[in-house]
């Protein structure tokens, strides 16, 4: 998965991606049914039209 699915709109309204720890689940409200933490490293990432 491309970082840039993370990505996030920042208070200049710009699409940016932050370093950081992500916790990510699948399932219903009721029961997750699989689940995965990483960590984002690096600088804080300014999406272009250039990104996947």
């Amino acid at each position: 998965m491309p970082a840039a699915r993370l990505a996030a709109s920042d208070t200049r309204y710009r699409r940016v991606v932050e370093p950081g720890p992500v916790e990510l689940w699948v399932g219903d409200c009721v029961k997750r049914r699989a689940q995965a933490a990483f960590n984002l490293t690096g600088p804080e990432h300014v999406l272009t039209a250039s990104d996947p």
